[in-house]
C-alpha cells in the first residue's frame, strides 16, 4: 500500500447559529388602539405611534429596546375584543372627596394621583403617574366637574366633593389603582397570526398579551400545522402576572395548574415579570424583552448567556430562586440571579415541551429549524 497522502481544505459554513436573511425574524400580534389587521414592517428605530396604545405597544417598546440593529419585526395589530379590568381605588389620606373609576382600559397602568395643594373642586391641584409612582406628570387642577382623565388610557376617575368642600382634597393624599388593559380573544389572535403568515415565514410567532392554556394549545396546533407545511415557527407568548389581592405561591399554584393539562414543544411561555426600572416602570410581563434579546441571540445560543444580562430590572417583592426553579424546572421562562453577581439574567430558555423531549430549549429548535430550512431549500433544487 502506498503512502502518498495530502492535506486537504475544506470550508464548513453556516455552523455560526446566523439566521438566514430574507424573512424577518418575528410576526408579532397583540392588542391595541390602532388598525386591526393592517401588516406593519418595523425595526429598532421604528415610530410605535401609528399603534395607539395598548398592550402590543408595550411590548414592542420592550422588544426594540433591546432588539438588534438589524432585526425585522412584521406586526399585525389584533381585535381589542375583551374588555379591560380596573382595580378599586386605594386613598391614603383625609381628604372626603369620594371618586368612581369610569370607562374601559385600554392599556396598562399603575395610577397614582397625588395631591399637590388642598381644597374643593376648581380649586384644589393634583399630579399624575402612570408608573406606580416612579415619575409624575405636571401639577393641575381639578376641574370643576371632578373629572380627572387617565390621559392616554380612555379611563377618567370623578371626584365629588365630601360634606365639607374645603376639605375635599388634603395635601399629599393619595388615589392609587391599578388598570389591565383590553385583550384579544382566541378567535382575534389567531386572525391576526393567519393575517401575518399569509404574506411571511417568520421564525416567531410572538403573542403579546397574557395567555392561558386554551391559547397555548391553539398555538401548538399551529405549529405543528406549519411544520407539516414545511415552515418550522417557534411560539412565544406570556402568562398572566400577579392578581390583586393574590399572593405569589397562589400564583405559582394556578401555573403549575395551567401546565399540567398541557405540554409541546414549540411553545414557550414567559412567567418573569416586574418592573424596568426608568422611564415605564409599571410592572409586566418581560416577555418583550425576551423577543427583543432573541433577535440578537445567535440560533445556537442559550438566552442565559451573559450578553444577555439586566441591570435595570427589578423582580416583585416576595420573589425568591425556589420560585424561579419550580416554575423553571415546569418549563416557564423566568429570570433569576447567580450568587455573587449583581445582574439577573434568563435563567435559560425553555419550552413547554415534556421532560423527555429533545427540544426543551431555544437552542436546540432555532439549530433544528434552521437546518430544516436550508436542508429543504438545498433539496428543492434537484427534485425531478
Amino acid at each position: 500500500m502506498s503512502d502518498w497522502g495530502n492535506s486537504y481544505e475544506y470550508i464548513v459554513d453556516g455552523t455560526s447559529g446566523l439566521t438566514p436573511s430574507g424573512d424577518p425574524f418575528a410576526l408579532v400580534v397583540g392588542p391595541c388602539t390602532g388598525e386591526v389587521g393592517k401588516i406593519y414592517y418595523i425595526g429598532k428605530n421604528s415610530d410605535l405611534k401609528v399603534f395607539g396604545n395598548g398592550k402590543l405597544v408595550d411590548r414592542l417598546k420592550d422588544a426594540l429596546s433591546r432588539a438588534s440593529d438589524d432585526a425585522v419585526f412584521v406586526v399585525v395589530p389584533s381585535n381589542p375584543d375583551v374588555a379591560g379590568s380596573k382595580s378599586s381605588v386605594t386613598h391614603t389620606g383625609t381628604g372626603e372627596a369620594t371618586y368612581n373609576l369610569v370607562g374601559n382600559p385600554l392599556c396598562d397602568a399603575e395610577v397614582v394621583v397625588e395631591i399637590v395643594s388642598g381644597g374643593k373642586l376648581n380649586e384644589a391641584t393634583a399630579k399624575l403617574s402612570l408608573d406606580g409612582g416612579d415619575t409624575f406628570g405636571e401639577v393641575f387642577t381639578i376641574p370643576a366637574n371632578g373629572e380627572v382623565q387617565i390621559v392616554d388610557t380612555g379611563v377618567k376617575i370623578v371626584f365629588s366633593e365630601g360634606s365639607n368642600p374645603a376639605n375635599s382634597f388634603v395635601e399629599k393624599d393619595t388615589y392609587s389603582f391599578t388598570l389591565s388593559g383590553a385583550k384579544s380573544s382566541l378567535t382575534a389572535i389567531m386572525n391576526a397570526i393567519e393575517i401575518g403568515l399569509e404574506k411571511v415565514t417568520p421564525e416567531f410567532v410572538y403573542v403579546a398579551q397574557d395567555t392561558d392554556n386554551v391559547f397555548w394549545a391553539a398555538f401548538g396546533a399551529k405549529a405543528d400545522e406549519l411544520f407539516d407545511n414545511h415552515r418550522p415557527t417557534l411560539f412565544v407568548s406570556e402568562a398572566r402576572i400577579l392578581g390583586e389581592n393574590e399572593t405569589l405561591d397562589d400564583w405559582v399554584s394556578y401555573l403549575l395548574t395551567q401546565r399540567q393539562s398541557f405540554a409541546h414543544r414549540w411553545v414557550h411561555i414567559v412567567a418573569g415579570f416586574g418592573e424596568v426600572v426608568g422611564k415605564d416602570a409599571k410592572t409586566r410581563n418581560f416577555s418583550g424583552l425576551l423577543i427583543g434579546d432573541l433577535s440578537r441571540a445567535r440560533v445556537n445560543q442559550s438566552i442565559g448567556f451573559i450578553d444577555f444580562s439586566f441591570s435595570n430590572i427589578k423582580l416583585p417583592a416576595g420573589w425568591n430562586d425556589a420560585i424561579g426553579k419550580t416554575l423553571n424546572d415546569a418549563g416557564y421562562i423566568v429570570m433569576r440571579q447567580y450568587a455573587g453577581e449583581k445582574v439577573l439574567r434568563w435563567a435559560n430558555g425553555r419550552s413547554m415541551a415534556d421532560d423527555s423531549s429533545d427540544y426543551r430549549w431555544f437552542e436546540v429548535s432555532r439549530t433544528v429549524h434552521k437546518a430544516i430550512r436550508l436542508i429543504r431549500k438545498t433539496c428543492l433544487k434537484h427534485l425531478h
